[in-house]
């Protein structure tokens, strides 16, 4: 790991679970955990870290390197959520801004904060106010559409280690709630809870689509504590983050509102 990392995370990452992450089977990489996550208890679980590349020669390196390195998931937040949106940072591809994490910033705390006087500080602040993992433990290859290969989908075996993962880290961090970044895990929801003893009451599909998509919330009783699940449309595109918002907090608008007094009080 580069210095430049590590003067990322020291910014705004704690370490204080790493004993106990680097205990749970099956887990790749450790889970960013901003240094004031205690402060909402917020934890986003994304789907897949991806290898994006066009030459099929380079893909088992490319898996390969993620999988030798277990702070990948602390260094992406580091390259372009923490810090790259100041920076110049470019993707694979040259683009210089990530949909995915702009939209799941403008979920927590809309516009108005997210693009500020200073936006590095308003994010970087974020980042210490929440918990950040993928649920899929190995890479997947998202080739560009020019090479014509299809982008490869998890399976049932990611799934199970997947949400035995989950649960662990959940067990770990006691979050409030809990935000699903993508669709697929809810499709494998009750299996995965009730093949792993979980109790969770209150899953329900809300009638009216946002988008495509039908929002989807549960609550999971993890060493005595009730956490709310909530499962949104992936925010890579057609995303609106506004609708979504008001989903995701519709039912627990003081953790909303104590992360944005927290944002507005830091910036």
């Amino acid at each position: 790991m580069s210095d430049w990392y590590q003067q990322q995370f020291d910014k705004a990452l704690t370490t204080k679970f790493d004993d106990e992450f680097k205990k749970i089977t099956g887990l790749t990489w450790l889970p960013w955990v901003g240094k004031n996550f205690d402060n909402c208890k917020i934890l986003i679980v994304a789907e897949s870290h991806y290898t994006n590349t066009d030459d099929q020669t380079l893909v088992q390196q490319k898996k390969q390197q993620y999988l030798d390195d277990n702070l990948a998931t602390r260094e992406v937040m580091a390259e372009y959520p923490l810090y790259g949106y100041e920076a110049g940072w470019k993707n694979n591809g040259g683009r210089g801004n990530n949909p995915t994490f702009d939209n799941l910033f403008r979920l927590l705390i809309s516009d108005d904060l997210l693009y500020g006087v200073d936006t590095h500080k308003r994010r970087l602040n974020l980042c210490s106010n929440f918990a950040f993992m993928n649920i899929i433990q190995r890479p997947m290859w998202y080739p560009p559409s020019s090479t014509g290969f299809p982008k490869e989908r998890p399976n049932d075996a990611d799934r199970k280690i997947g949400w035995e993962v989950v649960y662990e880290v959940l067990k770990i961090l006691l979050p409030d709630i809990c935000i699903f970044s993508g669709s697929d895990a809810s499709r494998y929801f009750e299996y995965h809870m009730n093949r792993l003893g979980i109790k969770y009451s209150g899953w329900e599909w809300d009638a009216s689509k946002i988008g495509n998509t039908y929002p989807k919330k549960a609550i999971v009783d993890i060493c005595g504590k009730k956490i709310n699940l909530k499962f949104i449309r992936h925010p890579g595109s057609y995303f609106s983050w506004e609708q979504w918002q008001k989903f995701v907090f519709s039912d627990c608008k003081n953790i909303q509102d104590k992360l944005l007094s927290i944002i507005k009080a830091q910036s």
